[in-house]
């Protein structure tokens, strides 16, 4: 949670809905930084995918746009003709399936796939799954922005440029912020602090060190700019019936039966030295489909 001179920013996670079977107690690798060339240099958000391997590791490599010499040509919808052999390959969304162009990008030598978001101003590809083929992809998969890969796509697809894949923590920080900004302002590093929970029964939101949300349509990790210092986690199916159950069978077994409400509450925030006109509140979530 932020707070800035004419605006409150609150980052709040809610419901991610998420289908995978892959956990890991590792960081979640969030963030691309491009080393060179000079001109598309910078660090750009990624998405994991529910199919392919869980990248828990820093990877360094050389990065390049797929060619498949079918039009459009940077889908990988055939497989790339451009050499990918240990790199990591950018492609586009196109006729076939992720999990058909991520298995494409492999079998053409590549390391690791990332896929570009082609809905103009569209963000990362949340709930990519791989289709009928995923489970033969082998290779960690990401997702990438409209935004970022049109910046990128600018220079990268006509040279190979160097990265760095990572977990990084990054906090909406502007000029602006008068609190929110240090370590122990409102975060969740190392559990719940200063904030409170109100629970309409036993049990509502919890923490996680990992940013990890289980639950039979929650199982999988929050992707959270911060998620580095543990997140807040309300997973409404785990709640209701411990996310083994579909339709009415198990209702209430969770520990919070449907519907189930909780409160997470800020800490107290001193604001009487400070100058501001107004404040704007701001928050992210998931929310289910």
């Amino acid at each position: 949670m932020l707070l800035c001179k004419k605006s409150l920013l609150i980052t709040l996670i809610l419901f991610p809905l998420f289908f995978s079977a892959n956990k890991s107690t590792a960081q979640n690798i969030n963030t691309i930084i491009i080393d060179s060339p000079k001109g598309i240099a910078g660090n750009y958000q990624i998405y994991p995918a529910v199919f392919g391997d869980v990248l828990t590791v820093e990877l360094s490599a050389e990065c390049t746009f797929v060619n498949d010499e079918i039009e459009p040509i940077t889908d990988a919808c055939q497989v790339p003709n451009l050499s990918i052999n240990d790199r990591i390959a950018f492609m586009d969304i196109g006729t076939c399936s992720y999990g058909e162009k991520a298995l494409n990008a492999e079998n053409a030598g590549a390391i690791l796939a990332i896929i570009c978001n082609t809905e103009i101003n569209g963000g990362p590809i949340f709930n990519m799954g791989g289709g009928t083929i995923g489970n033969q992809v082998s290779i960690p998969v990401f997702s990438m922005s409209y935004n970022d890969c049109l910046t990128i796509r600018s220079i990268g697809e006509s040279t190979v440029f160097t990265s760095q894949l990572m977990s990084m923590c990054l906090p909406e920080l502007t000029p602006q912020v008068i609190w929110g900004g240090l370590t122990g302002e409102g975060d969740f590093n190392g559990g719940i602090n200063d904030w409170t929970v109100d629970c309409g029964m036993d049990t509502c939101w919890y923490w996680e060190a990992d940013g990890y949300a289980g639950g039979s349509f929650t199982d999988n990790y929050i992707f959270s700019p911060t998620v580095c210092n543990g997140a807040m986690v309300f997973s409404s199916d785990l709640l209701d019936n411990g996310g083994m159950f579909s339709g009415t069978i198990g209702a209430g077994t969770g520990g919070c039966a449907a519907p189930c409400f909780g409160s997470l509450i800020s800490p107290n925030i001193n604001l009487s030295n400070i100058d501001i006109d107004f404040l704007e509140l701001k928050f992210h979530q998931h929310l289910p489909l």
